[in-house]
């Protein structure tokens, strides 16, 4: 895969053609967050996003995952790469044992990252892209985490494929607020999927039946359930860089 430009600044930034949407922005560093706080073993998540040619960070958890998406996108090569290139999930089980990316094993070695899993975000020709998670736990990514993040890279194709329709129609900021909003949805529709097992169909009629209770707008109940479940995950997060064993 040619990559002409790649995005290894600081900040998960160069993101010009999501056309400034702080919104789209923001709901992508949800996932990243719920990513980290929804599966056990996730230490670092990002979400790398590609149309065209260009492939970049437009989300992180902090600067490890910043770091270990900078070095796959130097080297162009890595599991975020072969997701891509397959459409399929590819992992690091065991990152001592890893043979076939040695740039990206001794940068995971470096920050202690035991296992990586590299979750392809496919939404058509123009979207493209890559949930990366990094465990310090080997073996760090079964059946279930699995699932759980392909649920999570989904709500991210979503997410990615209206900012990047903004973009190709030209639209207006009321219906960029619009598009957002129903990323808001799709990404609370998420985490009903995931904590429930149930359908996208059935979560998002557990979306309904709450704002008809509570007399809100389904929006404003998807908003509060992402916002407490982002808390929660930060407060994990905290919670887990903060304890130190003894």
């Amino acid at each position: 895969m040619t990559v002409d430009r790649i995005g290894t600044g600081g900040q998960p930034a160069g993101t010009e053609w999501i056309s400034g949407n702080s919104l789209v922005l923001e709901a992508l560093q949800h996932v990243a967050e719920l990513a980290a706080g929804a599966i056990e073993s996730v230490h670092h998540a990002s979400v790398m996003l590609m149309t065209g040619k260009e492939l970049r960070t437009v989300a992180a958890t902090d600067a490890i995952a910043i770091d270990l998406d900078r070095g796959q996108l130097t080297a162009t090569d890595g599991p975020c790469f072969v997701a891509l290139q397959r459409g399929d999930v590819t992992r690091i089980t065991s990152t001592p044992n890893e043979v076939r990316w040695p740039s990206c094993r001794d940068e995971c070695l470096r920050h202690g990252v035991m296992s990586v899993a590299a979750i392809p975000i496919l939404g058509g020709e123009a979207v493209a892209g890559s949930l990366n998670l990094y465990s310090q736990d080997h073996h760090g990514f079964g059946a279930h985490e699995i699932r759980l993040a392909r649920s999570l890279a989904a709500q991210a194709a979503a997410i990615a494929g209206a900012a990047a329709s903004l973009v190709q129609r030209h639209l207006s900021a009321d219906l960029a607020v619009a598009i957002s909003a129903r990323a808001v949805v799709e990404q609370a529709k998420g985490i009903i999927i995931a904590t429930t097992r149930c359908s996208a169909e059935q979560a998002y009629d557990v979306l309904v039946r709450q704002a008809d209770h509570e007399f809100r707008t389904v929006q404003d109940v998807a908003k509060e359930l992402v916002a407490s479940k982002v808390a929660r995950a930060r407060m994990h997060e905290r919670a887990r860089v903060e304890y130190t064993p003894d």
